[in-house]
């Protein structure tokens, strides 16, 4: 079928003959039926592009999918047809981010081991005293309130070597960051060791409770321990 373009100009020296009167009465119907067409399908253009818009995906809309998927069913829900259900998307869109399923898992468990550990060794770096800078990571810690993203990794670590390497990296940053800062306090020895390690046990630990222990009244825990890092140096031997 052939299609008639106007010009913007030559449609503006039309339409407004069509409203001075100055256009034979049928090419004014029909230039009224033009123009009632053209609003019709300009309007429905901008309506399908907002909706397209609106119902873009991006990258980070899948990963902080798949930590959602990860806290109610674990990593065997992470599968491309489940996401895109779950999405209201097509498998192109998550192949127009992902080359596939082993990337997108690469990718969510590199996004998971940032946010596990680059704001804690953020807060635990920053300037201030040492006892004001471990409180902070306690704080944060304690208002994570991420406990079924993380079970479900730990359990998929125990089947899957890549997500058991990103597990054992976010635990190691986690107790070296904590050792570093007890050691600042205490000094080189066995009592900032094992408190560190304690530090860990109990978020560790809070996860797995149910209904999880986190924000106050975890935080409640780790105050209670930090008389103990008011202990004096392992010279003297340690007091936990």
């Amino acid at each position: 079928m052939t299609r008639l373009v106007l010009a913007d100009p030559l449609w503006g020296d039309i339409a407004g003959r069509v409203r001075t009167g100055s256009c034979p009465g049928r090419v004014a119907l029909a230039c009224e039926s033009l123009d009632h067409t053209r609003s019709y399908v300009e309007g429905d253009s901008r309506t399908k592009q907002q909706e397209w818009t609106m119902a873009r995906r991006t990258r980070q809309d899948w990963i902080d999918e798949g930590f959602r998927v990860l806290a109610g069913e674990g990593d065997a829900g992470l599968t491309v047809d489940a996401l895109c259900e779950r999405l209201d998307r097509s498998k192109g869109s998550f192949y127009h981010h992902f080359n596939g399923r082993p990337a997108y898992v690469e990718a969510l468990l590199e996004a998971w081991e940032r946010q596990a550990t680059d704001r804690f060794v953020d807060i635990g770096h920053a300037g201030g005293a040492v006892e004001s800078r471990l409180k902070e990571v306690n704080r944060a810690a304690s208002e994570l309130r991420n406990a079924g993203v993380e079970r479900a990794i730990r359990l998929w670590a125990s089947t899957v070597p890549l997500a058991a390497r990103v597990q054992d990296r976010v635990d190691r940053k986690r107790l070296e960051l904590l050792h570093e800062l007890c050691v600042e306090r205490m000094g080189e020895g066995e009592a900032a060791a094992l408190l560190a390690r304690v530090f860990q046990l109990v978020f560790v630990g809070a996860q797995y409770l149910d209904p999880p222990l986190e924000g106050p009244q975890l935080y409640a825990v780790f105050r209670f321990l930090e008389p103990l890092f008011e202990s004096p140096s392992a010279e003297n031997g340690p007091t936990l």
